[in-house]
């Protein structure tokens, strides 16, 4: 699974400093310089909804960029404003977008709209599972907000910016399941909320540690936190004139959302759909894909744990398409999971099977030993910058301290200038040093702190290990039971085949004595006629189980479909006579070459045409055609074979499980002829092997009509 997060607010003024030399001395040496603090990563993106109309807005024309801007800081504006937006619905625009913006600031030193540009920048890499990108985007964002506050320490934009850069590198880490140093920014960040009392980032993060809790299977906790978050979010929509509706519902269905998975944790399902239903409904409306992705899947979890599988299935296939649309390789690798666990609960093990794989390729490919040594590596970078940084400021205030006293002192004597300046050097050398003597103590805290986490590190890289050894277990547990399966079939079939052979024979010798009396000729029939039955059931049970293990190797060659097919329809006209029923055969020519194995396509035609005869009321009609078409290529042609009955047709409800094995539909034999439910499935298994297609057209009570498609010669 993965954690909701809310989308940032961009919105900084643009502010500017000019000062001449002697007014930056006098303020170098009478301000305090307040130190940066060390952040990490960046924030991850999922959306979409339910239906595709919800989403494919007209972006461009609702988001197009003004043509002629009043001043260059107003463009860069408008450029990030439109990637902010635009971000949630097309993270590929957005991005180039925001990478315009950056270059334009960078060109003409506009830092705010630097810093706004790499916020969002940073925001769609994390989006995109980019996290090492992200993290170094959000950094540069943080070092241009740091040197702001040497100028504006007051400034509340700043501040609201510094909580949304606090919050994206807390994401990143949270990507990358390093739930402590995330919960660590998230709480630096919610205590800046509470200072500067901005109750719509207070409630993004409550949100935020709220699912650090549910990650850590801390529930309860996790809940409480939701609930906090769910009340002030009322509050933000009544007090919050300024605030869009769009920003102001994505709280609201992030916040619904994530009590929807606790809920879920919790086994309180229908509390649980409660909630998703309500985020999704939002989600849907806003044309938020991300949430309504994760809404999706948490409904999913649900419909299975109450055994309603094809609507988890249906709901799982719309989050897939969520997850292609937004790029997100998190929220498609849940899914993979969801649909492993779904297809074991449904006993489909070959399914699980495939779906736990690419779970596993995708899971793999997000977390490598790697991608966390550079993470880590990048991290103690940036510290070890802003340390040298905060020297090379304490080194610059020293320095002007000491010019500021040096001047004023030289209006006194000489003789105590020369006093007061070497004795003022004296005690800012030892201030220095004792500065420098407190920053090595820190340099060597903050090593002991990354061997910390290079120890954390390594005992992730072991769970994931771990993690990959059940995998692997269970993928053999899987594949055991699919070979253990196909082995029991094709042993009891074939102990079976001989002995029914040998009875068959038996009884078709007794029918042909004459010394027996009707009763004895009965029964002797009967017998033949049951162990034909239970003949045909093995010999269809050998081919399914022959076609799954792929030991049959059909042998495509040109032949003549219409011989063919004419020669098995003359052989079943005895049979069709005995119910008075009519059978025709309809060619479009004499002689059409069709590229296929013959035998395949012998078991084809006798399995439809015989269905027809079975499911046909006596004195009806059964038309065979063998017709051409074109392709839909519009070069090659395809080989059409139809069997049109005049029977009681196929409801929609058999037509969906119509191709599958051991089937028993609501229309019956209408000779008493017995179905063993394997026919249509072998014919569905040799058409897709000769590479052609096979289907069903018919409606209630008006007959039904099987139509394959092969290519010609």
């Amino acid at each position: 699974m993965i954690f909701f997060f809310s989308n940032a607010i961009f919105d900084a003024p643009c502010t500017a400093f000019l000062s001449c030399l002697f007014a930056s001395i006098v303020l170098a040496t009478c301000r305090a310089f307040t130190p940066k603090i060390l952040y990490k990563n960046a924030f991850l993106i999922i959306w979409n909804a339910l239906f595709l109309s919800f989403f494919t807005l007209p972006v461009q024309a609702q988001f197009s960029l003004p043509s002629q801007p009043n001043s260059i800081p107003a463009r860069i504006d408008s450029l990030t404003k439109t990637a902010e937006t635009l971000r949630t619905r097309q993270p590929n625009k957005a991005r180039e977008i925001a990478q315009t913006a950056l270059q334009e600031a960078e060109q003409a030193e506009y830092s705010v709209g630097q810093i706004q540009a790499l916020t969002v920048l940073g925001y769609v890499e994390w989006v995109q599972g980019l996290n090492e990108q992200s993290l170094t985007t959000t950094l540069r964002a943080v070092r241009l907000n740091q040197e702001q506050s040497h100028t504006t320490p007051d400034d509340s934009a700043r501040r609201r910016q510094y909580c949304v850069l606090l919050r994206q590198i807390g994401n990143v880490y949270a990507s990358e399941r390093n739930f402590a140093k995330a919960d660590e920014y998230y709480r630096q960040g919610y205590a800046l909320a509470n200072q500067i009392q901005d109750i719509e980032h207070i409630v993004m993060f409550l949100n935020n540690i709220g699912a650090i809790f549910y990650y850590t299977n801390s529930l309860d906790s996790a809940h409480s936190y939701y609930q906090r978050a769910l009340m002030l979010c009322s509050t933000v929509e009544q007090s919050s004139v300024e605030q869009s509706s769009v920003e102001q519902s994505e709280r609201f269905a992030l916040t619904l959302l994530n009590l929807g998975q606790v809920s879920e944790r919790l086994a309180n399902y229908e509390e649980a759909l409660y909630y998703c239903v309500r985020s999704l409904a939002i989600s849907q409306r806003i044309g938020e894909k991300r949430y309504a992705g994760w809404s999706l899947l948490t409904i999913a979890s649900v419909h299975r744990k109450q055994k309603r599988f094809i609507d988890a299935e249906n709901a799982l296939q719309t989050a897939l398409y969520l997850a292609d649309s937004l790029g997100s390789k998190e929220l498609r690798r849940d899914v993979y999971e969801a649909e492993s666990f779904l297809a074991e609960d449904t006993r489909q093990f070959d399914k699980a099977l495939r779906f736990q794989r690419l779970f596993k390729e995708m899971n793999d490919s997000m977390f490598t030993e790697q991608g966390a040594v550079r993470m880590a590596a990048l991290a103690a970078a940036h510290k070890d910058a802003e340390q040298r940084q905060e020297i090379e400021l304490l080194h610059q205030t020293a320095q002007n301290q000491t010019f500021l006293r040096n001047t004023l002192l030289g209006g006194v004597l000489m003789l105590g200038v020369v006093c007061a300046v070497v004795w003022n050097r004296y005690r800012l050398k030892r201030a220095s040093e004792e500065a420098l003597q407190e920053k090595n103590r820190e340099i060597l805290h903050q090593q002991e702190h990354l061997q910390q986490q290079a120890e954390e590190i390594s005992r992730f890289n072991q769970e994931i290990t771990q993690f990959n050894m059940e995998i692997s277990q269970r993928n053999e547990l899987l594949q055991a039971a699919n070979r253990e399966k196909t082995e029991l079939m094709g042993i009891v079939a074939h102990d079976l085949k001989n002995p029914l052979a040998a009875i068959q024979g038996m009884a078709a010798v007794l029918t042909i004595e004459q010394s027996w009396n009707t009763y004895s000729d009965q029964a002797a029939r009967q017998i033949v006629s049951t162990s034909q039955r239970m003949f045909e059931l093995i010999e269809q049970l050998l081919n399914v189980n022959a076609l799954e293990s792929g030991k049959v190797l059909l042998q495509p060659q040109a032949l003549d479909a219409v011989s063919i097919v004419g020669a098995v329809v003359e052989q079943l006209r005895a049979s069709a006579e005995k119910k008075s029923i009519t059978l025709h055969l309809k060619t479009s020519r004499d002689a059409v070459l069709v590229q296929a194995d013959r035998n395949a396509l012998v078991q084809i035609a006798e399995n439809l045409i015989s269905n027809a005869i079975k499911y046909s009321p006596h004195g009806k009609n059964v038309v065979v055609g063998v017709l051409e078409s074109d392709a839909t290529n519009g070069v090659d042609t395809l080989l059409r074979i139809e069997v049109k009955d005049e029977g009681p047709g196929i409801s929609d409800k058999d037509k969906k499980k119509l191709f599958g094995k051991f089937v028993r539909l609501s229309a019956q034999p209408t000779g008493g002829e017995h179905s063993t439910g394997l026919g249509l499935s072998i014919v569905k298994k040799l058409v897709e092997a000769m590479q052609g297609r096979v289907w069903c057209e018919s409606a209630q009570g008006e007959g039904a009509t099987f139509v394959v498609e092969l290519p010609q010669v």
